[in-house]
């Protein structure tokens, strides 16, 4: 069994760098990440999924302000680490996971003001594959990887700073049989990034083994085209030309998604998506989960169906 989980994104990449650190630290403790970790244990711990991919395994830290760039961090102080919250709290329900690989992406501080006094808040972008260390499941190798494609962004000051993103992949073997599983997360801010990255990825999990299984948040749906630019990236794109509109199209000309989309409005009780929700989890929530974003995918082999889980309110 395979999953993924996904935590919270707007889909804006230019909104951290013009937010600040101070906004970002009140979000972090806001959004309870040590809770939020603590409902996702609970679903894997009953579910019991053998792999899962995972986006957005934040490290928020805070530093005195040091004056350094934007891409040099230096604050050191953890404020929350949502993998190792996660994994402490599926050890708690004695659902211990391994974490097989993590690739970090995105690793940038913000100057802001924490309680009125001028800090530094760091935050850590990391993508990882974790498996269920109860599982019969065999590592025959394991890579990591950082797109070429990237945005830029200006941080001021004739000064631009880079997002990278990256993925992860394995070639198992689960209870005997053979799978390749990658997980990544692409681009949220511009589709002609966006569906390069997904070119690149492609060409990576074209060279694993088959049947194959892709997990991810492609920032990107099934009957969306291009998602329109940010202030920030306005100006920057170019022309694709023919071919696929975006990152799903380009993908699933070589894989194929584990629900038909059309079936997907099934789950439409509490909207129809995966995404999106404000990075405090609180209301005002105008669009709720209105976009499927985050996917499923499978090569050589048949799915028998995917789950949307707990996406209902909860006060927890």
């Amino acid at each position: 069994m395979c999953t993924d989980f996904v935590w919270s994104d707007r889909g804006d990449g230019g909104a951290q760098m013009r937010r600040g650190g101070g906004t970002l630290d009140r979000e972090v403790v806001d959004s309870r990440a040590r809770a939020r970790m603590n409902a996702v244990a609970a679903t894997l711990a009953r579910e019991r999924p053998d792999v899962v991919g995972i986006q957005e395994a934040v490290i928020v830290r805070r530093g005195p302000r040091s004056g350094g760039a934007v891409d040099d961090p230096d604050a050191g102080t953890v404020v929350a680490d949502y993998l190792a919250d996660l994994r402490d709290a599926l050890a708690d329900r004695w659902s211990p996971y391994r974490v097989e690989s993590t690739v970090t992406n995105a690793d940038l501080e913000f100057p802001g003001r924490i309680d009125g006094a001028a800090a530094d808040v760091r935050v850590t972008d990391r993508d990882a594959l974790l498996l269920r260390e109860d599982a019969e499941i065999a590592v025959e190798g394991s890579e990591t990887g950082v797109y070429d494609a990237s945005l830029t962004l200006p941080v001021g000051a004739g000064r631009t700073v880079e997002i990278p993103r990256g993925y992860v992949t394995a070639r198992l073997a689960i209870r005997g049989r053979p799978l390749a599983v990658a997980t990544t997360h692409l681009e949220a801010a511009l589709e002609d990034i966006r569906r390069t990255q997904a070119g690149e990825l492609s060409s990576v999990v074209a060279s694993l083994p088959s049947p194959t299984v892709v997990l991810g948040d492609l920032n990107s749906a099934p009957d969306a085209g291009a998602r329109t630019e940010t202030a920030a990236t306005a100006g920057t794109s170019t022309d694709a030309g023919a071919g696929p509109t975006n990152a799903y199209e380009a993908l699933t000309a070589e894989f194929d998604d584990a629900v038909a989309p059309e079936a997907w409005a099934g789950v439409a009780e509490h909207g129809a998506g995966t995404c999106c929700r404000p990075a405090s989890l609180r209301p005002p929530d105008p669009d709720g989960l209105s976009r499927r974003i985050d996917h499923v995918l499978v090569e050589g082999l048949r799915a028998s169906g995917s789950r949307r889980l707990d996406a209902q309110p909860t006060r927890a």
